[in-house]
This record gives structure tokens, C-alpha cells and sequence, in this order.
């Protein structure tokens, strides 16, 4: 009977993992919460997006989901750490549930790479003790290549959100 589960398990096991790998997302965060809990100090957050296919991806999406107290956008600053011309636009806004949320639309990111961003919380102005937790998640995503649409000096990279959203303020983060 034993000889017959080691049997089983050594099947098991090894088609287990590669189911894992054949059907995982190909793009995660991590960490998929943040919790700020100190309101006389600011507070600098790594995080990190990661492309864990074999194939370049395109167009992607991830929200912030502001939980807590409340917090002005402003005070929520990015720190892309890219190369390149154009990488990430940030859309300030309020998701289809009418919470506060910070959208990141990254243009591409290549096979087997990560990017590393940190997110700087300033010090609330609150008397009171509260927590922010921020939510972190990959909404969406596109193994087809981003468009870009040109005309003389100008060029127009066309998207749409994931979800409806009360759009706010839209900030692009681009190097030279």
C-alpha cells in the first residue's frame, strides 16, 4: 500500500508543479499589501512588478487601493526607477466602487524581469492614530504590443482602464 501512494505521489508531485507553471499569471506584485501605520513619519515602500514568462508583455495594468484613512493623492508619491522614454503613467482616481485609487499602466516589460518602484507615504495631519493599508494587484495585461500613434512632434499611446474610474489627475513618468 505504501509502495502504492509513493507511487502516486511520485506522478503527482512532479505534474503538479508543471501545471503551476503552465497556468500562473505571468505578471505579479509583491507585496500585495502595504500598511503605513506611523503618522508623524513618512515612509518609503519598495515594491516590485515582475514578468515571470518567456514572452515580453504589454500593456500593464495595477491598482493601489487606498484603505483607511483618508489621503490626498498628493501626499502618495511614485519613484519609477526606468530607463527609456516613456514607461508608466499613474491615473489618480476613484475606482467603479467610488474608493480612492492609484491605476499604473506600464507600456512593456521583458521576459524574466523585474521592475523595482517605491512608493513614498508623507507623514499624515491627522491627530488621530490611523492605519493605511494599500492594496496592490494586477488588473490586466496584454501579450499583444502596445500601439503607439504618431504625427509629426506628437505622439498618442492609446488604453483603456480595466474598469470604469472617475479620473482625477493623470501623471506620466518618462526619461530622457
Amino acid at each position: 500500500m505504501l509502495l502504492i501512494l509513493l507511487g502516486i505521489a511520485a506522478i503527482l508531485i512532479p505534474l503538479g508543479g508543471y501545471l503551476y507553471l503552465k497556468f500562473r499569471e505571468p505578471i505579479a506584485v509583491s507585496p500585495k499589501r502595504i500598511t503605513h501605520t506611523t503618522k508623524e513619519w513618512s515612509e518609503r515602500i519598495p515594491f516590485t512588478i515582475y514578468n515571470r514568462s518567456d514572452e515580453a508583455i504589454y500593456n500593464i495594468w495595477i491598482k493601489l487601493l487606498m484603505v483607511g484613512i483618508d489621503i490626498d493623492f498628493k501626499d502618495i508619491e511614485l519613484q519609477p526607477k526606468f530607463g527609456g522614454k516613456f514607461h508608466i503613467m499613474r491615473f489618480d482616481c476613484l475606482d467603479n466602487c467610488k474608493k480612492d485609487s492609484i491605476y499604473l499602466l506600464l507600456r512593456d516589460l521583458n521576459p524574466q524581469t523585474t521592475k523595482p518602484l517605491t512608493i513614498n507615504i508623507k507623514a499624515s495631519k491627522s491627530e488621530n492614530n490611523q492605519i493605511l493599508k494599500i492594496f496592490l494587484q494586477i488588473k490586466d495585461y496584454s501579450k499583444e504590443g502596445a500601439r503607439v500613434l504618431t504625427r509629426k512632434n506628437d505622439n498618442s499611446y492609446p488604453f483603456t482602464p480595466p474598469e470604469n474610474i472617475k479620473l482625477k489627475t493623470i501623471t506620466v513618468y518618462r526619461t530622457t
